[in-house]
C-alpha cells in the first residue's frame, strides 16, 4: 500500500467528513448566517433539508424570498451573484447566495433583483408590502454537460 502524500490528507479528510454529513452541517450553519447591508437584513442558504427547514421557519421575519432553480427540473442553484436595487437604481445588496433560497427584509416599495449564475443574468421587477412575504422565482437553462436533472414527470412517478 502506498503512503498518502501530505497534500492528499485534506482531500481524504473532506471525503470522510462528507460521508458522515459533518461537512454538510458545517456548510449549512455558515450559509444560514444573517447579514446586513445598507440597512437591509438578509440571509441565504437552502443546501440540505436542515438549511431549508431553518429558512422556512425564518420566513415570517422577512418580506422578500427569492428561489433559484434550473428550468424544467427544479434543481436548486447555488453560488449565484444576487444584486438587489430599488426601482430608482440604488444598490442595496450585492452578495453571492449560499444556496437556492434568499430572504430579505425590505421597506415597502418597488425593487429589482438580478441574479447571475454561470454568466447568465436573470432579472425581475417586483413590489413588496411590509406585512406580507413576496416570492420571486428565477430559473436558468440546465447545461446537460454539467447538470444532472430529473424532469418533474419522472420525479413524481417515483
Amino acid at each position: 500500500m502506498k503512503p498518502v502524500k501530505p497534500r492528499a490528507y485534506g482531500a481524504v479528510l473532506l471525503m470522510a467528513l462528507s460521508m458522515t454529513g459533518i461537512a454538510h452541517k458545517a456548510h449549512a450553519a455558515t450559509a444560514d448566517r444573517v447579514q446586513e447591508m445598507n440597512g437591509v437584513t438578509f440571509v441565504s442558504g437552502g443546501i440540505g433539508s436542515d438549511s431549508r427547514e431553518s429558512l422556512a421557519a425564518r420566513e415570517k421575519s422577512y418580506n422578500f424570498k427569492l428561489v433559484m432553480t434550473l428550468e424544467g427540473s427544479g434543481t436548486f442553484v447555488a453560488d449565484a451573484r444576487v444584486t438587489l436595487t430599488t426601482a430608482s437604481g440604488q444598490k442595496l445588496i450585492e452578495t453571492v447566495a449560499e444556496g437556492p433560497l434568499f430572504l430579505a427584509g425590505l421597506p415597502a416599495g418597488a425593487y429589482v433583483v438580478n441574479a447571475t449564475f454561470r454568466n447568465v443574468t436573470q432579472s425581475k421587477k417586483f413590489q413588496v408590502r411590509a406585512d406580507r412575504l413576496h416570492t420571486e422565482y428565477l430559473r436558468w437553462r440546465a447545461d446537460p454537460q454539467l447538470d444532472v436533472t430529473t424532469p418533474w414527470e419522472e420525479r413524481d412517478a417515483k
